[in-house]
């Protein structure tokens, strides 16, 4: 009785009884699907799909071992890959956020942004690699190659082209500009705006640099502000 239904492909929508407005093309495209609305192009794109609604699947195997995530869009060869129960993630380039699995909310846009995300959620990666190392954390945002490659623990926000691409455990830092905090690996709480601002900080936590090169020998410094381009930004920091 399902009505208005496309399937062009070997086995594509083969489970599809009663359920209306799915498209299937590719082979075992939708394979599984009993639920409404669902778009698949590309081989067992959305194949184990059975009671996800208004999902999206642009490529092989997006979406593939989604049962029951809804709102989904996947675009680009495994993206999303792994996602199974995970509602409103939007992966477009290939293997972007393709390990996630119940992580929710999150974007992701670029070649393996988000690559090894599992269940983290409500994060924004745009750029190739960045967020690649998120596992777990929820609620970073990242735009830019590599920004925030390492990171691991939430909540960083990079911008800018290698911006925090080593940080593993940087809680709570902003970094706005290339380079900028490229080095740093644990360190807490820095805030650095401008061209590799604070690039050499490597363990140095509760700085604010506002600046080109502002800080930039920084390494294991602490509370330290500096204002203007290349700030205390000469020789090597390590004090207070």
């Amino acid at each position: 009785t399902g009505a208005t239904n496309v399937a062009v492909g070997y086995y594509s929508l083969a489970s599809t009884t009663t359920t209306n407005d799915n498209t299937a093309v590719g082979a075992y495209a939708l394979n599984a699907n009993t639920a409404t609305g669902n778009t698949a192009v590309g081989s067992d794109a959305l194949r184990a799909n059975t009671s996800g609604n208004y999902n999206t699947a642009l490529g092989q195997n997006t979406l593939k071992v989604n049962t029951t995530g809804i709102h989904c869009v996947a675009v680009g060869t495994n993206s999303l890959a792994a996602n199974t129960t995970a509602e409103s993630n939007t992966a477009v380039g290939s293997y972007s956020n393709d390990e996630c699995t119940t992580g929710a909310d999150n974007t992701s846009v670029g070649r393996s942004t988000l690559g090894t995300n599992q269940t983290g959620a409500r994060n924004l990666a745009v750029g190739t690699y960045a967020l690649f190392d998120v596992v777990s954390s929820s609620d970073n945002t990242a735009l830019g190659y590599k920004a925030a490659w390492n990171h691991t623990s939430g909540q960083v926000t990079a911008v800018g082209s290698k911006c925090l691409e080593t940080a593993t455990t940087a809680n709570y830092t902003v970094g706005v500009g290339y380079n900028c905090l490229n080095y740093l690996t644990t360190g807490d709480n820095n805030t650095a705006v401008g061209f590799q601002a604070m690039e050499r900080t490597t363990t140095g936590h509760s700085c604010t640099a506002m600046g080109s090169y502002a800080l930039y020998n920084c390494s294991t410094a602490i509370n330290n502000s500096a204002f203007g381009r290349s700030a205390l930004g000469g020789a090597a920091v390590t004090g207070n």
